[in-house]
């Protein structure tokens, strides 16, 4: 016969931090959660079944003392602080775009990109950088949720083995890519050998750089990440300036200390981190086939949403514009539009840690103060705030362009700089208005597919970024073969919007049957 201390042992377990239950069938599904099965039931516990063992269970349910759910750290923090803390966090997810953007502006160069080199060297480090996101894209993705995953439980040997694991794929894909490039090349010469050359220098370079970049967001150390981004653009100036080397040589040799410093830097903190739980060093990850099974739409939403980035440059660079010599060549106006509504995108990039923090912190608290028969009025409150908050970052958006306009504007009007003389040439000003409505949209289908993640529904989230590339990739061709490169943006903006337009599709239905799906991703 089973002592009853050791039911009540197994009743605490069951329902540690889940509260009250309701009945039998609650905690039979609790008992499912915590990973009894029947034959666990008939072996371990002298019941039928499960359900035989949730009754035995139930006259706990009125005798026991619940523990009240503790307040989160950011439940406590006031909400005026709490606001300001996650915008600046979420402001530094984005700040090293930010830091390469403003560099380019107003010193004509940063750490990769340049308006004082030829056009034929523009257009091959620009292939070999977006060829770099596209390729590291959902590895970074999945090195960021899996290790970050195992951060926020604890389990940092696990974190520190997954990030290696991943890391390690990922250099092993960006040779193999730069493998298939490379013959691709002898096979067809698409572009002469310097061309080449630097294209895939910069495209081997950078991608290392990404991928180390990703382990810093998986630790959530983006003060870091802009710190080195700043370090960068400093040793391309001393390198460029003080000991006159060339600007592209200058670059080169500034990503390679880079990478060098970051990687040693990210190898230390990985190690401290292991040491935080020496009793879990022979903990082992998952089974391979099961770890991809589970990320893999991870990695295809991080390869789809770089690729919808990038796409709109390719395709205005591939139009017949003049004289272009080869099937893509950099087009400076069009680039100098899309990188001055990248400002705008740093500043509303922000919002988004504040919009998931906020409605999180709402949902978690409203679960407290609704019984299970207000489910409707539970979730019409989080939708009212969600819809609030829309509101307020719409208003906030069309501030942050004005005033990324304004301010570049003035500075050209005043101050004579070349790269800021370029900015006002047409059509660049109306490029940035059209990309930086875009971006507004982007930023939006952004913070829905954040919740998305957090109900751990990646599958809405990819579905999204599927139908934005599809329309980008298709009107962006139509248009700009039949009126101009610049019309390309209207791909980027249109694209943009069926983003947000089936996230927010998807948000609805996660939001009207909230209670489900909030019981689902975290019970």
């Amino acid at each position: 016969m089973i002592e009853q201390n050791r039911y009540k042992k197994l009743y605490e377990d069951i329902t540690n931090h889940k509260g009250k239950p309701l009945s039998h069938w609650e905690l039979t599904a609790l008992l499912e959660i915590h990973g009894l099965r029947d034959i666990d039931a008939q072996n371990d516990w002298e019941s039928e079944n499960l359900f035989d063992l949730a009754k035995k269970l139930q006259h706990f349910i009125q005798n026991y003392e619940y523990e009240e759910k503790e307040l989160s750290k950011e439940e406590i923090i006031p909400i005026l602080p709490r606001v300001i803390k996650n915008y600046t966090r979420g402001l530094a997810f984005a700040l090293p775009m930010l830091i390469q953007t403003l560099a380019t502006i107003f010193i004509g160069y940063s750490l990769w990109s340049s308006t004082q080199i030829d056009m034929a060297s523009a257009t091959a480090i620009a292939i070999g950088s977006f060829t770099a996101l596209i390729v590291t894209g959902g590895i970074a993705q999945i090195i960021g949720r899996q290790g970050l995953y195992y951060i926020k439980v604890s389990q940092y040997v696990l974190a520190s083995k997954v990030i290696d694991k991943f890391y390690k794929l990922g250099i092993k894909k960006i040779i193999l890519v730069a493998i298939i490039l490379s013959i691709m090349h002898f096979v067809f010469e698409f572009i002469p050998f310097y061309m080449y050359f630097l294209a895939i220098t910069f495209y081997l370079l950078l991608s290392i750089l990404y991928l180390n970049f990703s382990i810093y967001y998986a630790l959530e150390d983006y003060r870091n990440i802009v710190l080195f981004t700043f370090v960068g653009v400093i040793l391309v100036y001393f390198l460029y300036r003080v000991f006159n080397f060339g600007l592209i040589p200058s670059q080169i040799s500034g990503i390679i200390i880079l990478n060098i410093i970051i990687y040693l830097f990210s190898k230390r903190k990985l190690r401290k981190m292991e040491k935080i739980d020496p009793e879990a060093e022979d903990v082992t990850l998952p089974k391979d086939v099961v770890l991809f099974h589970t990320l893999a739409p991870f990695f295809t939403y991080g390869f789809l949403y770089f690729l919808f980035l990038v796409m709109d440059r390719f395709i205005a660079w591939s139009v017949n514009v003049g004289d272009n010599p080869y099937m893509i060549w950099f087009n400076l106006r069009y680039e100098l539009g899309l990188d001055w509504a990248l400002i705008a995108l740093v500043f509303m990039m922000g919002v988004t840690e504040i919009s998931i923090s906020e409605l999180l912190i709402r949902i978690n608290g409203a679960t407290k103060h609704y019984k299970h028969n207000e489910i409707e009025i539970f979730n019409k409150r989080i939708i009212y705030f969600f819809n609030k908050f829309n509101i307020i970052f719409l208003t906030f958006g069309i501030f942050v362009i004005l005033l990324s306009f304004g301010i570049i504007y003035t500075l050209a009007i005043q101050y004579d700089n070349d790269s800021l003389n370029n900015m006002l040439l047409h059509p660049t000003p109306i490029l940035f208005f059209v990309a930086s409505v875009a971006y507004l949209f982007l930023v939006k289908g952004l913070m829905n597919i954040l919740l998305i993640f957090s109900f751990s529904r990646p599958q809405y989230a990819v579905q999204a970024i599927f139908y934005g590339v599809l329309v980008n990739m298709g009107i962006g061709l139509i248009f700009s073969r039949l009126l101009g490169y610049e019309f390309t943006v209207l791909g980027l903006l249109a694209g943009a919007i069926v983003f947000w337009y089936f996230s927010r599709k998807s948000i609805k239905r996660l939001l009207a049957n909230l209670d489900y799906f909030y019981y689902s991703a975290y019970y």
